[in-house]
C-alpha cells in the first residue's frame, strides 16, 4: 500500500489517538469554533447564527450546530466546546478546511476491521456494556473518543454509527468513567 493510500487510515488514527480533528478540539469557545469553520450549515450570516443561538440558550440545555455529517455541543455558560460528533448517517461532508480524508474509510469499516485497527495503531480500547445488543461502544479513555459500531441496515456487518468527542464534566459521568471498564477491547 502507498503513502497516498494509507493517507485516510492515518487521519482515522490521529483522530482516535488525539480527539482533535486539524485544530478543531475540545475547550475552544464558540467564537474560535466560527472563525474557524465558517458558519454552520443552518446559519447565512451574523444575524441568523445569533438568532439560532439565543433560541438554543433559552431553550436547550447547550448550543448546538451541525457541518454536514460533524455536530458540534457548546456548553451553555461557557461557551465552550464540549462535544465533536460525527453521524455516519448523515451524508459525509465536512467543512472544507477539515481533513475528511477518513471519512469514508471510517464509514466502511466492520466491527471486525476495527479491532484489527486498533491493534495495528496501539490504541487503547474498553468495550462499554450496555443492555442494547445491537450497539457495540467502544471508549478510548486517553483521547475522550467513543465509537459506537452497530447493524445499519438489516443483515448486515456491524458499522460505525457514531464518533464522539465529548468533555463531559457532570458528576455522574465522572463516576462512571473512573469506574473499571467493562472490557478491554478487542478481547484478546
Amino acid at each position: 500500500m502507498n503513502d497516498v493510500e494509507n493517507i485516510p487510515k492515518q487521519s482515522f488514527a490521529k483522530l482516535l489517538s488525539t480527539g482533535q480533528l486539524n485544530e478543531l478540539r475540545l475547550g475552544m469557545t464558540f467564537r474560535e469554533v466560527i472563525d474557524y469553520l465558517g458558519y454552520p450549515d443552518h446559519a447565512t450570516d451574523e444575524a441568523k447564527l445569533q438568532e439560532q443561538i439565543a433560541l438554543q440558550k433559552r431553550n436547550f440545555r447547550g448550543i448546538g450546530d451541525n457541518y454536514g455529517c460533524m455536530e458540534v455541543l457548546f456548553n451553555k455558560e461557557t461557551e465552550r466546546l464540549n462535544v465533536i460528533q460525527f453521524e455516519f448517517w448523515k451524508p459525509l461532508k465536512l467543512p472544507q478546511n477539515l481533513d475528511s480524508t477518513w471519512l469514508s474509510f471510517a464509514a466502511q469499516i466492520t466491527l471486525t476491521e476495527f479491532a484489527q485497527f486498533v491493534l495495528d495503531h496501539s490504541l487503547v480500547v474498553y468495550e462499554q456494556n450496555y443492555s442494547i445488543t445491537e450497539l457495540t461502544s467502544l471508549w478510548i479513555p486517553s483521547s475522550r473518543v467513543r465509537v459506537n459500531v452497530e447493524e445499519l441496515e438489516p443483515n448486515s456487518d456491524r458499522k460505525i454509527s457514531v464518533i464522539s468527542v465529548a468533555n463531559n464534566s457532570s458528576i455522574d459521568v465522572q463516576k462512571r468513567r473512573s469506574e473499571p471498564p467493562n472490557k478491554r477491547f478487542p478481547s484478546l
